[in-house]
């Protein structure tokens, strides 16, 4: 049966391979925010080939007439699709950087499960693959969001903070660098704004893993030492960031549910029977309400209370303490989700959340637990082991062939043709220059793609400036860039977005053409970075080396204490 459980585990990664090369069919009908993030790629390469991969591109002439570029909060310059573009095209960068984070997070849901839940072996199988398959990460990769590739590295991030010390601080040094690490991508992947919601995915599997081993007391100082060292780590973005969003607040109210009817039947279509959401649900396309776990979680659910019902025993107080933790923190997004005009005005008032415009992505909170719930409640209800495992191939089966047999669309609004991006990706590789910059002015195709022909695009898309460009300084006018005056058609200087010293939004001024001529060949300009950014390029440079030596220091302990075991069991090695 072993084997056949391995069957049955591959066979469920190549349907999910599959389903996502469908969902990338080529450089037609790809999801519409591509035509954000194809364009991004494509300037971060352009960057690349002006000034090699050690230079950090921190402002691009591309877009809206130049633009910060590292210190954009949705900036992919420092994450794998941006790697992998150097090696593969842009489409297939993007498809299989899903494929590498869907199956770090089944591996990581594994490791999860065998290591710190000590579950049988088909039940980690099981989560895994649920894991594998959630609607989340793989819809929003197939619709442009690009950005939430990172989801896939919460399994590995809980399964890193829930390290048993053992008082051995020694222990320490690897699970803090390598969740310091995985946080601090998070940022660079431009996924700033769910890292909080990350934050309570690994709160509420601690909850979990109290409820059911003794609790992991060494998960609050590693969580809390992880988080400081991701903060030094991404210095170097989130001090920018955090400038060039001050200057631009979302303008637009948050959108709430008002009817609890409709948020839970909305729910519970989404998380168990995503195929049944309709094209248009609630004020969003189904693809922001798919998080598509599938049916094994809710049907083990209800195993689970009919077991418990069954034979369970009443729970102590400290358990019940524990359940109304977890249900607390689970609420969290109920509350942040349902209400009237004045709590949605309350939401717009408090910092991060007001950044938002709908917070439905904050549902994601429930994947991780439900999808660790299926297999600890087949350890719970099944005590066989080959029942154990035969129903666990067929929660494998239950959860997998859904992809291979819906005929699901993955484009909802606009789709996007990156067939110029592709072409451009290739004129590059030609000719090794990017196209300078000599006009404002958009595209043919998509509203960012005019870099491809030597143009900064605008109108623009950039979701700072809100989705109909509602906070983007005015004055600027598409055309040739003007030789002399005509301020309204030169590019603007992106510093004065982000460092002050000008107003966000001026121009390049008539003794700064050089500068203006550089940064239209995307090449570095002179500009003066405020002691703050320098603070923070040296905070991440120390964040680097720190998390260096916390793995070198993780794998002497790795070896020291592999000798110690070897030592034990044949003491003639102790010379």
């Amino acid at each position: 049966m072993k084997r056949v459980l391995a069957f049955a585990v591959l066979g469920a990664g190549a349907i999910y391979a599959a389903e996502v090369f469908r969902a990338f069919p080529g450089t037609a009908g790809l999801g519409d925010d591509y035509a954000y993030f194809m364009p991004v790629l494509l300037a971060g390469k352009y960057w690349i080939a002006e000034n090699g991969v050690f230079a950090l591109p921190w402002f691009s002439p591309a877009f809206c007439g130049g633009l910060p570029f590292v210190g954009n909060p949705q900036s992919i310059y420092l994450s794998l699709p941006q790697a992998l573009s150097l090696i593969a095209g842009p489409v297939a960068s993007f498809a299989l950087t899903t494929v590498v984070f869907a199956g770090a997070g089944a591996i990581g849901t594994y490791a999860l499960m065998r290591r710190r839940f000590e579950s049988s072996v088909p039940a980690a199988a099981l989560s895994a693959v649920v894991f594998l398959c959630n609607g989340f990460l793989l819809h929003r990769m197939a619709v442009g969001h690009a950005t939430y590739h990172a989801f896939g590295l919460v399994p590995l991030l809980c399964y890193a903070l829930l390290t048993p010390l053992d008082g051995r601080l020694s222990r320490a040094a690897a699970p803090v660098a390598l969740a310091g690490l995985m946080l601090a991508y998070f940022v660079f992947a431009g996924a700033l704004n769910i890292v909080v919601p990350v934050g309570l995915v690994c709160v509420a599997v601690w909850l979990l893993h109290a409820l059911l081993r003794q609790p992991v007391l060494s998960f609050w100082p590693l969580g809390a030492t992880a988080g400081l060292l991701a903060g030094a780590i991404a210095a170097v973005k989130l001090a920018p960031a955090a400038a060039f969003v001050w200057h631009f607040p979302r303008v637009q109210e948050i959108a709430l549910f008002d009817d609890p009817l409709q948020l839970a039947h909305t729910l519970f279509l989404g998380f168990f029977l995503p195929d049944l959401l309709p094209k248009r649900a609630w004020v969003v396309g189904s693809f922001e309400l798919d998080y598509g776990v599938g049916l094994v979680p809710l049907l083990a659910a209800l195993a689970t209370w009919l077991r418990y019902r069954r034979d369970g025993a009443a729970p102590s107080l400290v358990t019940i303490a524990k359940l109304a933790a977890l249900a607390l923190l689970l609420a969290i997004p109920v509350f942040l989700n349902f209400g009237g005009p004045e709590h949605a005005a309350f939401l717009k008032s408090l910092p991060y959340i007001g950044d938002n415009i709908i917070l439905v992505r904050w549902f994601f909170i429930y994947v991780l637990p439900l999808t660790l719930g299926a297999g600890l409640a087949l350890d719970y209800v099944v005590t066989e082991s080959a029942r154990r495992s035969a129903l666990a191939v067929g929660g494998i089966l239950v959860t997998a062939l859904p992809l291979l047999l819906a005929q699901r669309s993955y484009v909802y609004l606009r789709p996007y043709d990156a067939a110029g991006i592709v072409a451009a990706e290739r004129a590059l590789a030609a000719t090794g220059v990017p196209p300078e910059i000599e006009r404002i002015g958009g595209a043919a195709s998509g509203p960012n793609d005019a870099l491809t022909s030597g143009g900064s695009s605008f109108p623009c898309y950039e979701p700072v400036f809100g989705y109909g460009l509602e906070t983007f300084p005015g004055g600027m006018t598409p055309g040739p860039l003007a030789l002399g005056g005509a301020s309204e058609r030169h590019l603007r200087n992106p510093a004065c977005y982000v460092y002050g010293g000008c107003a966000p939004g001026t121009t390049f001024g008539d003794d700064e053409r050089a500068a203006e001529s550089d940064f239209a060949s995307y090449r570095p300009f002179p500009f003066e970075m405020p002691r703050w950014q320098r603070w923070a390029n040296l905070l991440s440079l120390g964040g680097v080396v720190a998390t260096t030596a916390g793995l070198l220091l993780g794998l002497l302990s790795m070896r020291r204490a592999s000798r110690l075991t070897a030592v034990r069991r044949d003491p003639s090695l102790a010379g």
